[in-house]
């Protein structure tokens, strides 16, 4: 049997116990009851997604990732995540565009790699996560996920390598030559890397991405980095994640360098870990909209056990690295449509069903949360189409390799091929992943507008008697908003103020938990 997860606590944020939120008795021995229940109820516990899937549904390197994470659902969930977020980056890497020139010469943009329409834009597949816990809960593992990139990195050394090797040689010959002989100076090769450094300034991932074509992975595991980044040069790096995010045209001017560089269509996958004190330090203000690109995983802490360190035959690094040989042919036939990219697409059921949900969604969190949350919901249902966009063209590489004698990987997607398909057990496996990341999102959320109020993770204190009497009145189990609506009705409290009750007890105090959109769940009492 797998090690269940506890339930995620926003309590940690901040660094405040938050103790006296359950003062009250009544209610604090039911909450510490449901809390308890909550624990060993997997089915009912809505901050976890891997323990939902099925395993046979899965590509190939995601059913890896999961076998290999067993010990503990959130840190599974997490890896898999971490590994998603490597696999976009590499995927808006194949991603090249180019301007040509058509047989009219008007310029012609020509681009490769998968891409999906989304409210009439283009969108690639790049991801931006935060995952975040106290420290030393296990999330460096999270680290072996940059071998994903592994293969693609030494590529680019190579073709680095080389390019020097044949510049240093014309070089010898430019200096060997009179200087009227010697023409044009050769130009020095640019040093090209998958991963763009956290810990420098926004000019130098400006530079980095121009380097790539457009595209890079920022993977800091490190959050001190991050945020010490964001404290130096916060406005320009702000404004950089925040276009990049939708792929919107990334301009820099440096007069004293006499540098300007453009970088349209940018694609830069995004992953940090932190602690929930740091946050604030990253987010200093949710208005100007940056923490709302940002989709975020809570790391419980878990009971105190010295796990087998000797379990695993194989150094984690060589594992994922051989994903990430698994993952190079896709990475190849993908660079490989210049002229001729491939279009992700939905089938009409999942489009209504994807339209259906996030409808749900933001009628929900708008009432528990108000119009702020707007802008979370409607880029949650962004990364939801990427993360179905990714897991397909991941199912199509299992079929490839599973497939008779694969060799070319052109084969991958043949030349007359111009649409890929989003297959029903991805889409499943993305909205399972996403309903989950909403009750993370919609936490941090909660948490962070207290801090625009200025409370910053302030104890609590009581829980206000309205709220034990409406926790109390609630039915145990699963329960659905309209239920919660009428037992409000019969203790003359109003509609609006019920659904602010609602977000309380969910985000706030902890004692109910949202399984999914308008359904939520209050674990017996009764159990231990």
């Amino acid at each position: 049997m797998q090690e269940s997860a506890k339930v995620q606590s926003a309590k940690n944020i901040g660094k405040e116990a938050k103790s006296e939120v359950l003062h009250n008795s009544a209610l604090c021995t039911s909450a510490l009851s449901a809390l308890s229940a909550q624990t060993i109820d997997k089915e009912h516990n809505g901050f976890t997604f891997s323990d939902k899937l099925e395993v046979e549904n899965l590509d190939y390197i995601s059913r890896k990732i999961f076998d290999l994470n067993n010990d503990s659902i959130p840190k599974r969930d997490a890896m898999l995540l971490g590994a998603y977020n490597v696999l976009s980056g590499l995927m808006g890497g194949s991603n090249f565009i180019e301007n040509g020139k058509d047989e009219d010469t008007d310029l012609k943009v020509k681009r490769s790699g998968v891409y999906g329409v989304y409210d009439g834009r283009r969108v690639y597949a790049p991801l931006f996560n935060i995952i975040y816990s106290s420290a030393g809960n296990e999330k460096g593992n999270l680290i072996f996920n940059k071998q994903l990139a592994t293969p693609v990195r030494m590529e680019m050394l190579r073709k680095y390598e080389a390019e020097k090797a044949e510049y240093d040689a014309a070089v010898a010959a430019f200096d060997a030559k009179n200087k009227k002989d010697r023409g044009t100076t050769p130009e020095k090769p640019v040093y090209r890397d998958p991963f763009v450094p956290g810990n420098s300034t926004s000019s130098a991932v400006y530079r980095a991405l121009k380097a790539n074509g457009g595209w890079g992975l920022m993977y800091e595991t490190e959050p001190d980095t991050v945020s010490t980044m964001l404290d130096s040069d916060y406005g320009n790096y702000s404004d950089l994640m925040r276009k990049a995010h939708h792929h919107e045209t990334l301009s820099m001017t440096r007069v004293t360098d006499d540098v300007h560089i453009d970088i349209n269509e940018p694609r830069l996958s995004i992953l940090l870990t932190c602690t929930p004190g740091q946050l604030p330090a990253l987010f200093p203000s949710f208005e100007n909209g940056l923490g709302s690109r940002f989709l975020f995983y809570y790391m419980p802490d878990e009971d105190v056990k010295f796990h087998d360190v000797f379990a695993k035959k194989k150094p984690f690094a060589d594992i994922y690295k051989d994903f990430g040989d698994y993952f190079l042919p896709m990475f190849h036939a993908m660079q490989q449509r210049v002229g001729h990219p491939i279009e992700f697409v939905l089938s009409d059921d999942q489009k209504k069903l994807f339209l259906d949900t996030y409808q749900g969604v933001l009628e929900e969190q708008f009432g528990m949360l108000g119009k702020g949350i707007r802008a979370f919901v409607f880029r949650l249902a962004l990364e939801n189409f990427r993360y179905a966009m990714i897991l397909t063209v991941l199912r199509k590489l299992t079929e490839w390799h599973e497939s008779f004698n694969p060799s070319d990987p052109r084969d991958i997607f043949p030349e007359e091929k111009n649409a890929l398909v989003c297959d029903n057990r991805d889409f499943h496996t993305a909205m399972t992943i996403v309903e989950c990341l909403i009750n993370h999102t919609a936490r941090v959320y909660s948490v962070m507008e207290e801090e625009d109020k200025r409370n910053p993770f302030a104890k609590i204190g009581k829980v206000p008697d309205n709220e034990q009497q409406l926790f109390m009145a609630l039915p145990e189990g699963e329960f659905r908003t309209a239920e919660l609506l009428q037992v409000a009705k019969g203790l003359n409290i109003p509609e609006r103020s019920a659904k602010e009750m609602l977000r309380d007890l969910t985000f706030k105090y902890e004692v109910l938990n949202r399984l999914r959109h308008g359904v939520y769940f209050k674990p017996s009492a009764k159990r231990s």
